[in-house]
């Protein structure tokens, strides 16, 4: 397994433009605003309302994405899970992940972490809180 990162790798808007980003959230606020900031800085974007349909894009595509943003409670499949099912694929366990969460708890971001998401970040969050992961 690659070794885990606190930051995914900044986000910055001038390379969004070459980058495919699959959002896992079953939430369509979360994922209209998530979609949103980053379609503003170029990136192309796919998403999932759940961890199977998550691992669906994820084997339809050849796995093209540069990073996977997942909320962790999902309807069939939730963060965590999805992340386990991605290690177990050689092609998809480098792909960088970032958790979305609304826990703020120091603890629960340790064990998002220690499931092996790559960066954490708590809801509600703002734009440059996004591009900064």
């Amino acid at each position: 397994m690659p070794p885990q990162t606190e930051t995914v790798n900044s986000l910055s808007p001038d390379c969004l433009s070459s980058f495919r980003i699959l959002i896992a959230e079953d939430d369509s606020t979360t994922q209209l605003l998530t979609k949103n900031i980053l379609e503003k800085h170029g990136a192309t974007i796919d998403i999932a309302g759940n961890g199977i349909e998550a691992l669906t894009y994820l084997k339809q595509t050849c796995n093209t994405y540069h990073l996977l943003i997942s909320d962790v409670h999902m309807p069939k499949m939730g963060g965590p899970e999805l992340i386990q099912h991605m290690q177990k694929i050689s092609n998809f366990n480098r792909i960088p992940t970032l958790c979305v969460t609304a826990n703020n708890a120091e603890s629960e971001k340790q064990t998002f972490m220690d499931a092996g998401f790559n960066s954490v970040l708590v809801k509600p969050f703002y734009e440059h809180q996004l591009l900064e992961r």
